[in-house]
């Protein structure tokens, strides 16, 4: 599944690629009533329903969560309060959780979530981020612990105002706020559970600190400082005895030991600034989610 940041011809197009033939098995294009700038990022992240009947994207320029059924190539878009960022299948396939930006204190940004099992996927429960004492808001991704018990949803801040620094943790059954994670790391984005599931570490479009939470009990373990610019994406080891931490302003690969919670090396992968994500074999998706 493909999307673009862009419109193409005014329309949301949305490709299927079959990766038996690698040809395209289906252009999914969806109308929007919005005018959207050359500039702006029109639909992003994507993700599958557990049987891989229903893909989920994001129409930004109308506000909608789309639902595109594999079986006819039917669409069903549903309406968000505020910009659509980042849809999860919950572990056991049963429910969606939709991360929504938030336009301000009026309406915060939240996870909205959606029962997968029930004819028109209904929402069932709307769990705002807490944001007292946060100097900037906008909600940006979140997932689920490895044993799926807990889902973390974090706050950025818009724009280029970086200064988002709290994780909520969310009881994925009663749908409650259980602990909430102020971090040293600014405008974050990320968190990757290691495959263990003793630790989430969390990066940031801020500063160059990671943050490391127990996610047993929700607290701050450190925050680690890595490299000379704002931190990008993690990738563990299989055992995970190492993460490598990419770094946006240095452009370099940061392993980390994740026994000591040191940086142990620095690895030059062009000594320029640029921001890349690290994908290892235990995983390719964008973040760490349970298997």
């Amino acid at each position: 599944m493909v999307n673009h940041w862009g419109l193409d011809g005014g329309k949301l197009r949305v490709t299927f690629i079959d990766t038996r033939t690698h040809e395209i098995a289906k252009n999914v294009e969806v109308a929007v009533a919005g005018a959207a700038s050359p500039t702006a990022v029109t639909s992003m992240h994507n993700s599958w329903s557990v049987d891989s009947r229903y893909a989920f994207t994001v129409d930004r320029v109308d506000r909608n969560l789309l639902v595109i059924d594999t079986r006819d190539w039917s669409v069903r878009k549903i309406a968000t309060p505020s910009q659509p960022h980042y849809p999860v299948p919950s572990p056991d396939g049963k429910e969606l959780w939709l991360v929504v930006e938030g336009r301000g204190t009026a309406e915060p940004p939240a996870a909205l979530v959606y029962d997968l099992t029930q004819p028109g996927m209904p929402q069932i429960a709307r769990v705002n981020l807490p944001l007292a004492g946060q100097a900037a808001i906008e909600g940006h991704h979140g997932n689920f612990t490895q044993d799926g018990r807990h889902f973390y949803m974090l706050n950025r801040g818009p724009g280029n105002d970086l200064r988002g620094t709290a994780v909520a943790v969310v009881d994925a059954r009663t749908k409650q706020v259980v602990a909430r994670v102020d971090t040293g790391s600014t405008g974050i984005g990320h968190t990757y559970n290691t495959p263990d599931g003793r630790y989430a570490v969390v990066t940031n479009y801020g500063n160059n600190v990671i943050s490391v939470i127990d996610a047993k009990t929700f607290r701050l373990v450190k925050d680690l400082t890595v490299g000379k610019g704002r931190m990008g994406h993690v990738a563990f080891t299989r055992d995970g005895r190492f993460g490598y931490v990419s770094n946006a302003g240095d452009g370099n690969l940061h392993k980390i030991d994740m026994a000591s919670l040191t940086v142990v090396k620095e690895i030059a992968t062009g000594n320029a600034p640029g921001g890349a994500q690290v994908l290892n074999v235990w995983t390719g998706v964008f973040e760490e989610l349970p298997r």
